[in-house]
């Protein structure tokens, strides 16, 4: 087993277990319907790629449908704008980078939604290590 294969097996079991945790903490049962996931990038990046390992690992321990949907653009912000002004029932998530808690509020003038106020962090699904490099010639 590779090492990103392990930390994202590790990141699902987490993640997982922290819905299971929240869903058990609530009265009826969760879930009854559909789950959906936005994603705030295109589809086959690494983001919508562990997505819908996720939504798949969720839909069998759940035995409902998840369903993963790309809202890509502004940063992430689409899919997190949607998620913002979702009925708060857990029942739609957004899987994003930590840029629309923590620069995007910076960046962009206004989000159409508050970060801070109307998105609550679940999990760390997974992290992905990123370098940039050049031909050696390059100097």
């Amino acid at each position: 087993m590779t090492r990103v294969s392990h930390v994202l097996r590790i990141a699902l079991v987490c993640a997982v277990a922290s819905l299971a945790f929240a869903a058990s903490a609530q009265a009826h049962a969760w879930p009854a319907k559909p789950l959906k996931i936005l994603v705030g990038s295109p589809p086959g990046g690494p983001s919508d790629i562990t997505s819908r390992l996720f939504a798949e690992h969720l839909s069998k321990r759940f035995n409902q449908p998840v369903v993963v949907e790309n809202r890509a653009g502004a940063g992430n912000n689409l899919a997190a704008g949607v998620v913002a002004k979702a009925e708060p029932d857990g029942y739609t998530l957004v899987v994003s980078p930590d840029t629309v808690l923590t620069v995007n509020p910076l960046v962009y003038g206004t989000q159409g939604f508050d970060a801070r106020t109307d998105l609550v962090n679940v999990s760390v699904l997974t992290s992905f290590t990123q370098m940039l490099v050049c031909h050696p010639s390059a100097g």
